[in-house]
């Protein structure tokens, strides 16, 4: 195996000046999808939903908020009371492409969609699940050691967003370096 580079983000243009852009979107992407158990996906909704009660009695609407599906979501559950309960947020089916510019925070049990937003300087806040059998978030903080793991929605919102972004560019870093086209080809001629 020969590194080249993360490839994915390759073409991917990034805003430099973050300050000039007004960043008020909350995605929370939802991993509810076939291979969880009923018990889990039931659970990881009531957390969603406690995560968004607390959240708008902090916020009121200050945010725009989004809920995002996992590809593989296909209706397994049933969120129209969800929607009832929160009228404010919406599902979304836009890019994430189209989403980073303006988003402050990603919301997620367990994503990989965490090292997606830390790709862009935007940090995640991984919600607990005390009863997930799948939805673990755990590795974050004893695998990859995420810099916001221990801190809660509301100090992760309260940090200086140069700072934040600063800090989630640098713990992406450590996992994913920059597509190298010099070195891609150095490894294709056998160079390297």
């Amino acid at each position: 195996v020969k590194v080249i580079g993360d490839v994915i983000r390759a073409g991917e243009r990034h805003l430099e000046r973050v300050g000039q852009i007004d960043r008020n979107v909350v995605v929370f992407s939802l991993q509810l999808t076939a291979d969880l158990s009923t018990d889990e996906i039931v659970a990881s909704v009531a957390k969603m939903e406690e995560f968004f009660a607390e959240f708008f009695s902090r916020f009121g609407d200050k945010y725009v908020c989004y809920v995002k599906h996992h590809p593989r979501f296909n209706n397994v559950y049933d969120l129209s009371s969800f929607y009832e309960k929160f009228p404010q947020v919406k599902e979304t089916k836009k890019p994430w492409t189209e989403l980073y510019p303006r988003m402050a925070l990603h919301v997620t049990f367990n994503s990989t969609v965490t090292f997606d937003c830390a790709s862009h300087g935007i940090p995640t806040f991984l919600v607990d699940l005390p009863s997930a059998r799948i939805l673990v978030r755990d590795f974050y903080k004893d695998d990859y050691r995420y810099p916001y793991y221990d801190k809660s929605v509301f100090e992760i919102l309260a940090l200086p967003t140069e700072e934040s972004r600063s800090a989630i560019l640098t713990w992406y870093h450590r996992f994913y370096t920059p597509f190298s086209e010099k070195n891609c080809l150095q490894l294709l001629k056998g160079e390297i």
